[in-house]
């Protein structure tokens, strides 16, 4: 009771301090409209949500689950938070009236892991990761499967992460998540899928030729320090990503995912 008291006369600290910086931002805001700031100011929008997300955050009653997890007391979800023989911790929640169900799988390893010699190398993972499996062979058989379910399935890697994610009905949930688990258990790593991922790969990177925020993104990588991670290509191209003196492509995925794709190092 002690703890909650004290997070309590916390979040009511951070509400007064939030509700100034609400104001701030909230004038930063109508003085960019006066300015005829454009629809697509992104960053001001981002921030004054994030604000007003937090204010409302602080304002709901909270109360704390028995396994130390503090939610709203509107909230009629259920969590829990478990960690499996092999280390992957686990974050289940439950709504009583869901008819859809879905999973997401955090890596801790992103576009900054890429080795300089095969920028991209994350992202290429991720795309080889979706062919196919040792248990279900069939090529796209888990996104084919999820999608013809009714549902969803997608993934995007970060600087520092990957995310993998998918939803569906509730009935199909539980070979949807086997198979879905497979992707990370037993890939099968095609080599004649190689140049078909590589091309999709590519085509993502020249389809955002025209996007603001992925050329900003383009330009900072420019300018930083060349010794940064931030200075590597990470979406990576049929340009960056290809064998190499001294480096195959095929192989340096492998290692990648052998390095970095184990239960202790996701969520």
């Amino acid at each position: 009771m002690r703890g909650l008291q004290g997070f309590g006369r916390q979040c009511k600290i951070r509400q007064y301090c939030m509700i100034f910086s609400f104001r701030l931002v909230f004038m930063r805001v109508i003085q960019g409209v006066r300015l005829q700031v454009r629809a697509r100011d992104w960053a001001a929008k981002t921030v004054l949500l994030a604000t007003i997300s937090y204010l409302a955050a602080c304002t709901v009653p909270h109360k704390m689950e028995r396994n130390g997890i503090v939610k709203s007391e509107t909230d009629p979800r259920q969590y829990h938070s478990i960690v499996l023989d092999n280390g992957l911790q686990v974050f289940l929640i439950s709504h009583p009236g869901a008819t859809t169900a879905g999973a997401s799988l955090t890596v801790q390893a992103g576009s900054y892991q890429d080795p300089t010699n095969q920028q991209g190398l994350a992202h290429f993972t991720e795309h080889m990761l979706f062919v196919s499996t040792e248990k279900y062979p069939e090529v796209n058989g888990v996104k084919r499967y999820i999608e013809e379910s009714g549902g969803a399935i997608n993934a995007q890697t970060f600087n520092l992460n990957t995310n993998y994610f998918f939803v569906l009905p509730s009935a199909s949930f539980d070979e949807g998540l086997d198979r879905f688990s497979q992707m990370f258990i037993s890939p099968k790593f095609d080599t004649r899928y190689v140049q078909q991922e590589l091309a999709a790969v590519d085509n993502e990177w020249s389809s955002n030729l025209q996007h603001d925020g992925q050329n900003m993104w383009q330009v900072l990588g420019q300018v930083v320090n060349k010794k940064h991670p931030k200075a590597m290509f990470g979406v990576g191209n049929k340009n960056t990503l290809t064998d190499k003196p001294g480096s195959n492509l095929y192989q340096d995925m492998q290692h990648f995912y052998k390095t970095y794709y184990s239960a202790k190092n996701m969520t």
